[in-house]
């Protein structure tokens, strides 16, 4: 079974801290991220690319933050790298997001597959997997 990443969200929930799929929820975006996640890949698999904390489990306790995950810089890349050992060492890794977070991805995870890599903005990322959810079907990645 493969495992998803999808990116944080700039726009939180209003609590001090809560499980990352409610922090990140807030967002209608993201939402749509995690309702694809949820539909076709395990809670445990479902891991969120986070400006603040790294890659971050489904369920995993965090505190609101304003950050963003703009420029690479060696602590940013260290905090990945520490992290990245949630994801499993073999397996697929799939990506569901924009492009800055997929080369964040790409530090640890190389062959990351970046599903929505055809689309040229959120708006398009909404539409792929709104359709997806609503047919039932995977992304399929793009060749």
């Amino acid at each position: 079974m493969p495992t998803i990443v999808i990116p944080c969200s700039k726009r939180k929930c209003d609590k001090k801290k809560a499980p990352a799929h409610i922090m990140y929820g807030a967002s209608a975006f993201n939402r749509g991220l995690q309702a694809y996640a949820r539909a076709f890949y395990k809670e445990s698999d479902i891991f969120f690319l986070s400006a603040r904390y790294g890659l971050v489990a489904y369920d995993t306790p965090i505190d609101n933050y304003e950050e963003k995950l703009t420029r690479v810089t060696d602590a940013k890349r260290e905090l990945l790298e520490s992290t990245a050992a949630q994801l499993p060492a073999s397996g697929r890794v799939d990506f569901l997001g924009g492009r800055l977070y997929h080369r964040w991805l790409q530090h640890v995870r190389p062959k990351a597959v970046h599903l929505s890599a055809g689309c040229r903005g959120m708006g398009y990322i909404n539409q792929l997997v709104k359709n997806a959810v609503d047919n039932k079907k995977r992304i399929v990645p793009p060749a």
